[in-house]
């Protein structure tokens, strides 16, 4: 047969080429420059495995600040997450987690298993059992116990995840109490 030679390319995870278009992420020690922190992460390694960015050798994370509720508390990332431990009565922890303990931080949900990022927070207040993130654009998220509406005027008893606080104004600091909160 006649006419030009045809090159057929195969692509396959450690041929020592990151091939974006057969969808690795990486290859071999190339891990395009990633670093735990661009997982907000402190320390650790970041490898290659099976072509796919393996973050699991990563710890650590920076904390900004920490406030305590009753018998509970909770800290601000320096990427503002917010993270939550002790009694989850009242679900003031806000992850959905129906345990009545956690012993350990866990991240503040907006749903079952699901980190929240509909904000990014610069504060963390905590009342008795209900605490609010403030964000940097001003805005309010509260949850846990609003029995009382300490943390919006409608009637409902809990609030498992973080729901917004709308009342037009721009906040620049909070203040939770017992069967209240106060905002600037």
């Amino acid at each position: 047969p006649s006419g030009p030679a045809h090159l057929c390319l195969q692509a396959y995870c450690g041929d020592g080429v990151v091939q974006a278009g057969f969808h690795e992420e990486c290859e071999g020690t190339d891990v395009g420059g990633a670093t735990c922190a661009d997982w907000n992460k402190l320390y650790g390694d970041v490898v290659c495995t099976d072509c796919r960015v393996d973050t699991s050798g990563c710890n650590g994370f920076q904390w900004a600040s920490m406030t305590t509720g009753l018998m509970s508390g909770y800290a601000l990332t320096a990427w503002g997450q917010i993270y939550a431990w002790g009694s989850d009565s009242r679900q003031r922890l806000g992850n959905c987690s129906g345990t009545t303990h956690s012993a350990t931080a866990a991240p503040v949900l907006s749903e079952p298993s699901t980190p929240f990022t509909d904000a990014t927070f610069v504060a963390v207040s905590a009342g008795q059992y209900h605490a609010i993130g403030l964000t940097a654009a001003g805005e309010m998220w509260g949850w846990g116990w609003n029995d009382q509406m300490q943390i919006n005027n409608i009637a409902t008893s809990y609030y498992y995840t973080p729901i917004a606080i709308t009342s037009g104004a721009t906040f620049i600091q909070v203040a939770p109490g017992g069967e209240h909160t106060c905002a600037l």
